[in-house]
């Protein structure tokens, strides 16, 4: 049996705390794949018109 180890990170919205975690979690658990599912920069308010 094929033992895969993938880590899903979502919702950053340019947090650097949440970045340094998640970092350290790879480090320490040494995944086979990291996927990236959005919103990883920080929220730009929406201009009024």
């Amino acid at each position: 049996m094929i033992t895969v180890l993938c880590l899903f990170v979502l919702d950053f919205h340019g947090h650097v705390k949440k970045y340094k975690r998640y970092y350290e979690y790879s480090n320490e658990y040494k995944p086979n794949a990291i996927i990236f599912g959005g919103d990883l920069l920080p929220m730009i308010p929406k201009m009024s018109n």
